[in-house]
């Protein structure tokens, strides 16, 4: 799933954020925060629902949070 576009960070913990995944992977996601890294979110779609997670402080970030800054 490798996400060439920059990732937010963490407001909390300034960590990467990690995107969710929502579906059915083809297989685990590494949990390491590198650039294929995901939360499997499963296959029903609350809404909202989060759309950035942080694995360091379970920080969630959801489309109408405004306080993410973008990294790069």
């Amino acid at each position: 799933m490798s996400t060439e576009r920059k990732r937010p960070t963490c407001p909390d913990c300034q960590s990467i954020l990690v995107p969710y995944l929502y579906g059915m992977p083809s297989g685990p996601p590494p949990e390491d925060g590198g650039p294929d890294d995901f939360f499997i979110a499963g296959c029903l779609l609350d809404v909202p629902a989060p759309k950035w997670g942080c694995r360091k402080c379970h920080y969630e970030f959801w489309d109408t949070d405004t306080n993410c800054t973008g990294q790069g």
